[in-house]
């Protein structure tokens, strides 16, 4: 039995302090030693713990990672690569700001003392302090503002940055060769963040400038002017980007999704741990809100709640209830219900005699999850690590979903792609298709391969009818499948699947 290591290093230290801060609140819960309407300080002082503890392992991740990146960028700096003078002041910019938010960051962090917790606590204050992450970035603007490009808007000049990041790498890479090395690996990581920003500002659709920033107009009173035809005047354009405006917009989230696509890699253990705490303490402190909430509900606003009976679904007990059974997405939504739902279908799901927030309790909808979406919750979601056989695409700060249809006719390609039998666990997951492949070829062979494939398809529980499924077989070890599949339920949209299958151990096509 392997034993999971514990939880190290700062992060564990503030799960440490939270972990003591729960169990405190818990024990007063329990002990009866305070009434229900005194019991809202201290359990929003837990909140304020758990909240601020979350922030400042964020801090803490971004601070690390941001450290070892100035280093870097003080490597590439140091090289002797030619640049033109526009890609050389940004360059230089952005290598004074990197290092300026690395040890600004770093010093966020507060202390965290699990032994400390409970006496702080009980006078009314957080076991850990606000990092204060939030005000710091509001308020950097450590980074040069460039001059604006004669005639360009602020998005333009986040695409020249961008480029001028694609011609260092470009350097480096003539210099050094584009083996990794941690002066090229900081080069690219530049380009890729900065072309990240670039993109999501080109589909902003809001005045920046057209050669700087437009300020609107206010007359004596604060009140903002307006030309005869009802548009909001502005003055004339400034030359230059303004400081603050090119920071928080361009600068600062560039440097902070450099230094996510450092610290949150999921291939690092020290990540995997720092993301676990933050997912569990986030999901306590909105469970702690919600209660914090309940507490601030008036009598006269109740909630109306309804007893799910026995075998009912949530489309029964909207209708019974509500009087209009497409109400059930709401009902699902406020009590935070995902899928599998229950019913008949799905004895396993333990909602049979439970009370149910009904629409009109003053509940938020959607406080508890997503309104249900068909596609989505009955074709599930899954992370995307790029086409199947593919290249993976770079890391970025996040692993990108897959959902939905499009989710469903992944997972069909990856089973037909598995040879059956092979995963240790999951013996009867995979087709029998890989394993033909490249056998001796007989006549019937395709219609053999289209058969295993209809097999494998119709194994998943999502599939509803195979509306076509054919094979092909090529000389040597490759063998195409065709498919095209309804999935279950109402909307029934097909899928479409072509996967080109090696035999295993042979190269991929």
């Amino acid at each position: 039995m392997t034993v999971q290591p514990s939880y190290v290093g700062y992060p564990g230290t503030v799960w440490s302090t939270c972990y003591q801060s729960l169990s405190w609140l818990n024990g007063l819960l329990a002990s009866g030693a305070i009434d229900a309407a005194s019991v809202a300080n201290p359990a929003f002082v837990v909140f304020e713990t758990l909240r601020n503890g979350s922030a400042s392992i964020e801090a803490w991740q971004n601070g690390s990672a941001l450290s070892v990146e100035a280093e870097n960028m003080a490597f590439v700096e140091a090289l002797p690569i030619a640049l033109d003078p526009t890609t050389k002041s940004y360059f230089t910019a952005r290598a004074a700001s990197l290092s300026i938010a690395a040890s600004g960051i770093a010093a966020l962090p507060p202390a965290a003392d699990p032994f400390a917790a409970v006496g702080l606590l009980q006078n009314g204050q957080p076991a850990i302090a606000d990092p204060g992450y939030l005000e710091w970035c509001q308020s950097f603007d450590a980074e040069v503002a460039p001059a604006a490009l004669a005639g360009e808007s602020i998005q333009a000049v986040a695409q020249a940055m961008a480029t001028a990041w694609l011609t260092v790498t470009n350097a480096v890479g003539v210099l050094q060769g584009t083996n990794p090395t941690s002066a090229y690996d900081t080069a690219a990581r530049q380009y890729r963040c900065s072309q990240v920003i670039a993109n999501l500002l080109a589909q902003l659709d809001v005045v920046f400038a057209t050669s700087g920033i437009l300020v609107p107009l206010y007359d004596s009173d604060g009140n903002p002017m307006y030309d005869s035809a009802g548009n909001l005047m502005y003055s004339s354009e400034i030359s230059s980007i303004g400081q603050l405006t090119w920071n928080g917009v361009v600068a600062l989230p560039t440097i902070l999704l450099d230094g996510s696509s450092l610290s949150t890699s999921p291939a690092q253990l020290q990540a995997q741990q720092a993301m676990v705490i933050r997912y569990v303490l986030d999901r306590t402190a909105g469970a702690i809100a919600v209660f914090l909430f309940s507490l601030r509900t008036s009598i006269a606003s109740a909630p109306v709640t309804a007893i799910l009976s026995n075998n009912d679904t949530l489309i029964d007990l909207a209708a019974r209830e509500t009087g209009n059974f497409e109400n059930w997405t709401t009902i699902a939504a406020i009590n935070g219900l995902g899928p599998p739902y229950p019913g008949p279908t799905n004895q396993a799901v333990a909602q049979s005699g439970r009370p149910l927030y009904m629409p009109g309790s003053n509940i938020v909808t959607g406080a508890g999850g997503t309104p249900p979406s068909y596609p989505n919750d009955s074709m599930g979601s899954d992370y995307y690590f790029g086409p199947i056989n593919g290249v993976q695409p770079p890391w970025n700060g996040d692993i990108p979903l897959v959902t939905g249809l499009l989710n469903f006719a992944g997972a069909l390609g990856r089973r037909l792609q598995t040879p059956i039998g092979s995963l240790a666990y999951h013996q009867e997951y995979g087709s029998r298709i890989p394993g033909e492949v490249g056998a001796v070829q007989s006549t019937d062979e395709a219609a053999r391969l289209a058969a295993f494939g209809k097999a494998a398809l119709a194994a998943d529980r999502r599939t509803g009818r195979i509306l076509s499924a054919t094979a092909t077989v090529y000389p040597g070890s490759l063998a195409t499948f065709v498919g095209r599949v309804n999935p279950i339920g109402p909307n029934q949209t097909p899928v479409n699947i072509l996967e080109s299958i090696t035999a295993p151990g042979a190269p991929s096509a």
